[in-house]
């Protein structure tokens, strides 16, 4: 009984010391949706903070969880609108891109899409590790309704 009470907190402590682990694609999108929900300067303010408050209720996270969702939510907002102003200064308003202009466009969405994974993999590493792995579940989940699959068989 000691041996694995010994391993249990052995194990524990590892898993606290190990780096964070990047965010899979599936998990990029679902925070980016997430993300999205919260801090789109598109949106209106008052839903943005009814859609983090019901995050924040529904992943069960805690106060500070909570701020670190704020945080990538704020980052959310930046990223987004850099990428704007980038993709307006260095694209032409015209509705026929020449081959540069795709060029610099697909250049500038790579760019927005690593943000995005950046964004995920800080947001992720700095929950409790089971609310993590609840939003990974849901990441997984959603990715595996988008492509047909259905439940938890293969």
């Amino acid at each position: 009984m000691k041996t694995l009470l010994a391993l249990l907190i052995f194990g524990t402590q590892l898993g606290a010391q190990s780096p964070p682990v990047g965010a899979s694609p599936a998990e990029t999108a679902f925070v980016q949706y997430l993300l999205n929900s919260i801090a789109n300067p598109d949106s209106d303010p008052k839903i943005c903070a009814l859609n983090e408050q019901a995050a924040v209720t529904l992943y069960g996270l805690n106060a500070a969880e909570a701020r670190s969702l704020h945080a990538a939510g704020v980052s959310f907002a930046s990223v987004l609108g850099e990428f704007r102003l980038q993709k307006a200064s260095k694209l032409p308003t015209s509705v026929v891109l020449s081959v540069g202009d795709r060029q610099i466009l697909a250049a500038l969405s790579a760019s927005l899409m690593s943000s995005y994974a950046e964004l995920a993999t800080s947001m992720l590493s700095s929950l409790r590790p089971e609310r993590a792995d609840y939003l990974r579940l849901q990441a997984r989940l959603a990715a595996d309704a988008a492509s047909g699959k259905r439940g938890f068989i293969k």
